[in-house]
Protein backbone atom coordinates (compact mmCIF):
# COMPACT_ATOMS: atom_id res chain seq x y z
CA UNK A 1 0.00 0.00 0.00
CA UNK A 2 1.50 3.35 -0.95
CA UNK A 3 1.50 6.38 1.33
CA UNK A 4 -0.97 8.38 -0.72
CA UNK A 5 -3.45 5.52 -0.51
CA UNK A 6 -2.88 5.15 3.23
CA UNK A 7 -3.34 8.89 3.82
CA UNK A 8 -6.62 8.82 1.90
CA UNK A 9 -7.75 5.77 3.88
CA UNK A 10 -6.91 7.46 7.20
CA UNK A 11 -8.75 10.61 6.10
CA UNK A 12 -11.81 8.58 5.11
CA UNK A 13 -11.63 6.66 8.38
CA UNK A 14 -11.61 9.91 10.34
CA UNK A 15 -14.60 11.27 8.45
CA UNK A 16 -16.43 7.94 8.79
CA UNK A 17 -16.09 7.81 12.57
CA UNK A 18 -16.68 11.55 12.98
CA UNK A 19 -19.34 12.55 10.43
CA UNK A 20 -19.76 16.25 9.84
CA UNK A 21 -16.15 17.04 10.68
CA UNK A 22 -15.53 18.31 7.16
CA UNK A 23 -18.24 20.97 7.48
CA UNK A 24 -17.16 24.54 8.02
CA UNK A 25 -17.49 25.30 11.73
CA UNK A 26 -18.18 28.66 13.29
CA UNK A 27 -15.56 30.22 15.56
CA UNK A 28 -17.88 29.74 18.55
CA UNK A 29 -17.90 25.96 18.06
CA UNK A 30 -16.52 24.02 21.03
CA UNK A 31 -14.47 20.84 20.81
CA UNK A 32 -13.30 18.32 23.34
CA UNK A 33 -9.98 17.96 21.53
CA UNK A 34 -8.12 20.03 18.94
CA UNK A 35 -5.37 18.20 17.08
CA UNK A 36 -2.74 20.18 15.21
CA UNK A 37 -1.49 18.20 12.23
CA UNK A 38 -3.30 15.68 10.04
CA UNK A 39 -0.42 13.28 9.59
CA UNK A 40 -0.78 9.61 10.46
CA UNK A 41 -0.60 10.29 14.20
CA UNK A 42 -3.06 13.18 14.14
CA UNK A 43 -5.56 11.30 11.97
CA UNK A 44 -5.40 8.10 13.98
CA UNK A 45 -5.63 10.01 17.28
CA UNK A 46 -8.56 12.03 15.97
CA UNK A 47 -10.36 8.95 14.69
CA UNK A 48 -9.78 7.09 17.96
CA UNK A 49 -11.06 10.01 20.05
CA UNK A 50 -14.05 10.59 17.76
CA UNK A 51 -14.93 6.90 17.93
CA UNK A 52 -14.84 7.25 21.73
CA UNK A 53 -17.48 10.00 21.46
CA UNK A 54 -15.27 13.08 21.69
CA UNK A 55 -15.90 16.10 19.49
CA UNK A 56 -12.61 16.49 17.59
CA UNK A 57 -11.18 19.18 15.34
CA UNK A 58 -8.10 18.27 13.28
CA UNK A 59 -6.21 21.21 11.77
CA UNK A 60 -3.71 20.85 8.91
CA UNK A 61 -1.77 23.61 7.14
CA UNK A 62 -1.00 21.58 4.02
CA UNK A 63 -3.47 21.15 1.17
CA UNK A 64 -3.75 17.39 1.85
CA UNK A 65 -3.71 15.10 4.83
CA UNK A 66 -1.22 12.35 5.54
CA UNK A 67 1.97 14.11 6.59
CA UNK A 68 4.91 11.81 5.86
CA UNK A 69 2.50 9.28 4.34
CA UNK A 70 2.07 11.25 1.13
CA UNK A 71 3.84 11.71 -2.15
CA UNK A 72 4.29 14.49 -4.66
CA UNK A 73 4.79 14.78 -8.41
CA UNK A 74 7.57 16.50 -10.33
CA UNK A 75 6.91 16.16 -14.01
CA UNK A 76 6.36 12.49 -14.82
CA UNK A 77 8.00 11.34 -11.55
CA UNK A 78 6.32 10.50 -8.26
CA UNK A 79 8.32 10.83 -5.02
CA UNK A 80 7.32 9.48 -1.64
CA UNK A 81 7.91 11.86 1.23
CA UNK A 82 9.30 9.48 3.84
CA UNK A 83 7.24 6.50 4.97
CA UNK A 84 8.46 3.47 3.03
CA UNK A 85 6.68 0.73 4.92
CA UNK A 86 4.54 0.06 7.98
CA UNK A 87 5.27 -2.27 10.82
CA UNK A 88 2.99 -3.56 13.56
CA UNK A 89 0.69 -5.50 11.25
CA UNK A 90 1.57 -8.87 12.79
CA UNK A 91 -1.25 -10.48 14.86
CA UNK A 92 -0.27 -8.72 18.11
CA UNK A 93 1.13 -5.58 16.48
CA UNK A 94 0.19 -2.05 17.54
CA UNK A 95 -0.89 -0.98 14.04
CA UNK A 96 -3.15 -4.01 13.65
CA UNK A 97 -4.68 -3.36 17.09
CA UNK A 98 -5.24 0.31 16.20
CA UNK A 99 -6.90 -0.58 12.89
CA UNK A 100 -9.02 -3.24 14.62
CA UNK A 101 -10.04 -0.73 17.31
CA UNK A 102 -11.15 1.70 14.62
CA UNK A 103 -13.14 -1.06 12.91
CA UNK A 104 -11.16 -0.91 9.66
CA UNK A 105 -8.75 -3.84 9.81
CA UNK A 106 -10.82 -5.68 7.20
CA UNK A 107 -10.47 -2.69 4.81
CA UNK A 108 -6.66 -2.77 4.75
CA UNK A 109 -4.75 -5.30 2.68
CA UNK A 110 -1.08 -5.26 3.71
CA UNK A 111 1.58 -6.41 1.29
CA UNK A 112 4.53 -8.16 2.91
CA UNK A 113 7.88 -6.91 1.66
CA UNK A 114 10.50 -9.63 1.85
CA UNK A 115 13.14 -8.37 1.86
CA UNK A 116 12.12 -4.83 2.68
CA UNK A 117 15.31 -3.34 1.26
CA UNK A 118 18.28 -4.46 -0.74
CA UNK A 119 21.46 -2.40 -0.81
CA UNK A 120 24.46 -3.08 -3.01
CA UNK A 121 27.64 -1.20 -2.20
CA UNK A 122 30.37 -0.78 -4.78
CA UNK A 123 33.78 0.53 -3.91
CA UNK A 124 34.25 3.56 -6.15
CA UNK A 125 37.92 4.22 -5.42
CA UNK A 126 40.74 1.71 -5.36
Amino acid sequence: MNKKCLAVILGIIFLAVHPGSSNSQSSSEEYDVVIIGAGGGGLSAGATLARAGKKVLVLEQHSKVGGYMTNFQRGPYSFEVSLHAMDGLDPDGMTRMTFAGLGIIDKVKPIKLDPMYRAIYVQAFA
